[in-house]
């Protein structure tokens, strides 16, 4: 349980520079936007997803490889806003009224109950949780799929009345 305790410690600290960092160069009138941008979002990546889960890997031989398939879910839907972004040009980082705080929240929270209940409820709770997010991130990829679509054919339309 210790290295449960770890993460969620992990968590923590990593959240503490990510939500103050904008606001001191807003402050002091110093933010990089881009920079800023791409730090941010990497450190995340870096941090939140790949440490904690490389943490959670070390659970019980039956659990690794909903975890696994969770990182991929997870990751996916991180790739999918990025590209969507690079499409868009606008930057949409709330899921399902989800967002950065939300998910750190509820993976504390997750973390506790497991320090306090056990493994043993995440051998039910994996199979049940993986589909959901699967699903999530099949309607929000079908959904920016459509906006994209639809730009392009904006632009296409656009392009044929000049």
């Amino acid at each position: 349980m210790t290295w449960m305790k770890s993460i969620t410690i992990l968590i923590k600290l990593q959240y503490l520079p990510d939500l103050y960092d904008g606001a001191a160069g807003r402050h002091r009138n110093t933010g990089l936007l881009k920079w800023g941008y791409f730090m941010d979002h990497f450190l995340d990546f870096l941090l939140l997803y790949s440490l904690c889960f490389a943490g959670y890997l070390i659970l019980p031989p039956g659990l690794s490889g909903w975890i696994f398939a969770l990182l991929i879910t997870l990751s996916s839907l991180l790739v999918v806003t990025f590209l969507a972004f690079s499409c868009t040009n606008q930057f949409e980082i709330y899921h399902f009224n989800l967002g950065p705080t939300e998910v750190r929240a509820l993976v504390i929270i997750t973390n506790c109950l497991l320090i306090l209940f056990g493994l043993k409820h995440l051998k039910i709770t994996l199979p049940l949780v993986y589909p959901v997010l699967t699903i999530l991130l099949n309607i929000y990829a079908c959904k920016m799929s459509a906006k994209i679509w639809r730009l392009d054919m904006e632009a296409k339309k656009s392009q044929l009345n000049q």
